[in-house]
Formats: C-alpha cells, structure tokens, sequence
C-alpha cells in the first residue's frame, strides 16, 4: 500500500485496507488506486458477516437482506453505511 497527501495506492490485501481507509477517512482522501482488491461486498467471509450482524438492529438486518439481492451503487453504499 502505498500513500501520498491525499491519495492511496493498494493491491490486493493493500487495496482492501486502502479502500477501508479511505471510508473511515473520506476528509484525508481525494483518489485511490486499487488494484486486484478483495471488493467490499458485505458478504465476504461467513465469519466476518456473522460478527457483523449481532451490531445491527432486527430493522437494519432486514434492510440488509433487501440490499444484498439489489446490485446497484444505491445499495452497495447503503451496505457500506450498515
């Protein structure tokens, strides 16, 4: 991973660490170059989605399964921001 003032470079474990950055940090980053990323589809790991989903409530749970059968940009940010 590789970063400047305002932007990130990552490949592959480094572009998903860069691409979870720059969500927590959106006032730090102007650009990202991401390369062979792992994505940031919510279902990625079966464990890492059962950790999740005791934090989110029974209404956020169901808004989820409705996002997950969508594939549009709408819902891929609303999955991010659950």
């Amino acid at each position: 991973m590789l970063w400047t003032a305002s932007s990130g470079a990552g490949h592959s474990w480094g572009a998903h660490l860069a691409l979870f950055y720059a969500l927590a940090h959106p006032e730090r980053v102007t650009a990202l170059v991401l390369l062979n990323g792992t994505g940031m589809r919510w279902g990625w790991g079966s464990a890492r989605r059962a950790a999740r989903l005791p934090r989110l409530s029974a209404e956020e749970r169901a808004e989820l399964e409705d996002l997950e059968r969508r594939d549009d940009d709408e819902a891929r940010e609303r999955v991010r921001d659950l």
